[in-house]
């Protein structure tokens, strides 16, 4: 008898081979429907919803066995389930609505479905303390204030101190912008640096990529920023400006598992922290990755 081969435990890991495995960005175009997706399925952590798309990136609305029966639906015989991690287990089964019979759902049931949680945190203070415990040290000051911030010509503003166990950023972003673009260009910001274009972290919580392009770099920030900013229900630069760049510059293609890996540092570290919290080694699971939902 052929057992299943389940994928590592570790969400990293999983996210990243899915994705190298299943998924590929083929065109740019493919971005809105890809933001819609994680914005749909945001009560969910990150990590979730990018199995999630992996498997079925069709899906309508999700749920266990269990659920879609109180709900009076049957699971269909044969339906393949939709693999998860579970908060206090590896994996959880869930089923979308297509592959169940039963009663229309009413608009508050399918309401309950879609997000039984709050969204995400997204403020300036929680994400900023959060960067913090990473290494990575905010500053709001006057940054070219009068310049109005164009993706295509854009400049980083964060950069790397020290080397090696040694290594910090510093970031700045322009002090003088209302609260939700400032926290528009924080979060593009800080994924430069989740992503790893400046170094990766000396405890593994993310690799070092300084090998991108310049193109492939902004345009990777900026699915950061729009991924963050669409779970959060935030307002976000449009998704036509960032396919519109990557068809002018060439890139075609994005590494997905970077991107994801960089959003979940960018959610996950908007709620309250202590001071004092070290930062985790590699074997320990970075908040939200084993949590099914937010």
């Amino acid at each position: 008898m052929t057992r299943l081969r389940l994928p590592p435990t570790d969400p990293l890991e999983i996210t990243r081979q899915l994705y190298r495995q299943a998924v590929a960005l083929r065109s740019p175009a493919e971005l809105e429907s890809l933001i819609a997706f994680f914005a749909r399925f945001r009560r969910f952590s990150i990590f979730n919803t990018a199995l999630i798309h992996v498997q079925r990136p069709a899906a309508r609305l999700l749920a266990s066995a269990a659920q879609w029966a109180r709900l009076d639906h049957e699971v269909n015989d044969g339906a393949p389930p939709v693999i998860v991690l579970a908060p206090f287990g590896p994996v959880q089964f869930l089923f979308d609505e297509s592959d169940t019979t039963g009663r229309a759902l009413a608009d508050v049931e399918r309401a309950t479905l879609l997000a039984p949680g709050p969204a995400p945190h997204a403020n300036w203070e929680q994400t900023v303390e959060g960067a913090k415990v990473l290494g990575v040290m905010v500053e709001a000051g006057q940054v070219a204030p009068n310049a109005p911030w164009r993706l295509e010509q854009h400049r980083d503003r964060g950069q790397a101190r020290g080397e090696g166990k040694y290594i910090s950023w510093e970031l700045a972003v322009d002090g003088s912008l209302g609260a939700d673009q400032r926290f528009v260009r924080l979060a593009h910001e800080l994924g430069h640096i989740y992503c790893g274009h400046l170094g990766g972290h000396p405890n593994g919580a993310w690799r070092s990529r300084r090998d991108v392009s310049g193109p492939e770099r902004e345009a990777e920030a900026e699915l950061v920023c729009h991924l963050v900013c669409a779970r959060a229900a935030r307002a976000a630069p449009t998704a036509p400006e960032l396919r519109v760049f990557m068809e002018t510059n060439g890139v075609a293609t994005l590494d997905l598992g970077a991107v994801i890996s960089a959003a979940d540092l960018v959610e996950s570290r908007s709620a309250t922290r202590k001071s004092g919290v070290r930062p985790q080694k590699p074997s320990d699971p970075l908040p939200g990755q084993m949590a099914m939902f937010n």
